[in-house]
């Protein structure tokens, strides 16, 4: 049997973990990237945080999703990109007693991730009158020097292949297995979408990825942070006193592009937790790929079994791309011949986006859908 090859759409966090893990396997890859200047890996500050919300409840699936992003940096052939993986604290200040009540309830439950800062640290800096919750086995990753140096070592060690283009549905022949670009046939195994928000392939399958918008600013000052600030905010130490501060989140929107209300969101939440002056240096925006339940989109076409789907992870990218990349990877390659309802396409199909494919019965389809 000859090498295996996947096509996948889409070039951010999502699509190159996956292709990262798919010719570690033996298989080989071609990555079609539109390289949209508003993609959200493009644009996000790269945080993983394994705690969730006010509550401070762990993430869903904390430790395996943990276990697996370090495993890759930890992977012999990937450990030179571990230089852009800043492994960092969060700090959360209390805003009330009752937030430090609640903060010594929720570190009794995990206090290998959570620990209570008693007296305010750094006053000069920011607001925290009466300490804070600090979370471990979190960071940032630097998303595009991350995602540049990786496709540098797939193109010169594995069987992997780059093509900025953008791709149709025009060019996509399901039924012949193959997309034609540039006058050239690429035939496949299997055809990935991991474009994230981006929806030229909608036409193809219908996918129920919620576009939603956030900016963020980068700003300098004479200080520096030995973590990540949290407080409705996020303040992200780059170094050399610049940080990222971030960021909106817009379900409505009607264009990608910064503005002067999500201007003015960040930089009045700013001024209420900063205390030390500080210059705004950029301004950016990017979209995210979100869903109703806020789990991601994994899994196969029903009728179109070499169609896979791997998007709709959100503000999470960094912290789920790997896990689900073996959960992926494992069910398509035959290892594993099931996908939990949870994350699994399938849950959203009896509802409303199964797609007409060319001579099927759209009744028939339903029956077979329904729960």
């Amino acid at each position: 049997m000859g090498q295996t090859h996947y096509i996948l759409i889409g070039g951010g966090i999502a699509g190159m973990m996956l292709a990262a893990k798919i010719v570690l396997e033996g298989s080989r890859v071609t990555l079609f990237d539109s390289g949209s200047p508003h993609s959200a890996s493009g644009n996000a500050a790269g945080m993983f945080n394994p705690i969730t919300g006010k509550n401070h409840l762990q993430t869903w699936r904390a430790e395996q999703l943990l276990g697996a992003l370090e495993a890759f940096f930890e992977t012999p052939e990937f450990q030179p990109l571990s230089k852009y993986l800043y492994k960092l604290p969060i700090y959360k200040p209390f805003n009330s007693v009752s937030e430090y009540n609640h903060g010594l309830g929720v570190r009794a439950n995990t206090p290998e991730l959570l620990c209570i800062e008693e007296q305010p640290l750094m006053e000069s800096v920011f607001h925290n009158p009466i300490g804070g919750l600090k979370i471990g086995r979190s960071g940032w990753l630097d998303i595009p020097a991350f995602l540049k140096a990786l496709r540098g070592i797939l193109e010169t060690h594995f069987h992997f292949r780059y093509e900025a283009a953008r791709i149709l549905p025009e060019h996509i022949y399901l039924s012949q297995q193959k997309i034609i670009w540039d006058s050239e046939a690429f035939f496949f195994d299997g055809l990935v979408l991991c474009q994230g928000a981006e929806q030229a392939l909608k036409l193809l399958w219908d996918l129920p990825v919620i576009p939603n918008k956030g900016q963020g600013i980068k700003i300098e000052g004479e200080f520096e942070i030995p973590f990540i600030l949290s407080s409705g905010i996020y303040i992200l130490p780059l170094g050399k006193n610049r940080f990222n501060v971030g960021a909106t989140y817009e379900w409505e929107f009607s264009h990608p592009f910064p503005d002067s209300v999500g201007l003015k969101i960040l930089t009045e939440a700013l001024d209420s937790v900063l205390a030390a002056p500080y210059r705004i240096i950029d301004h950016y925006a990017g979209i995210r790929p979100t869903t109703r339940d806020r789990r991601p989109l994994v899994g196969t076409h029903p009728v179109h079994r070499c169609l896979h789907v791997f998007s709709g992870f959100g503000t999470k990218g960094v912290l789920l791309s790997a896990y689900f990349s073996a959960v992926l990877w494992d069910y398509i390659s035959g290892k594993n011949t099931f996908l939990e309802k949870e994350y699994d396409i399938l849950r959203f199909y009896h509802k409303e986006i199964i797609p007409l494919p060319e001579g099927a019965n759209m009744r028939s389809i339903i029956r077979l859908m329904a729960p």
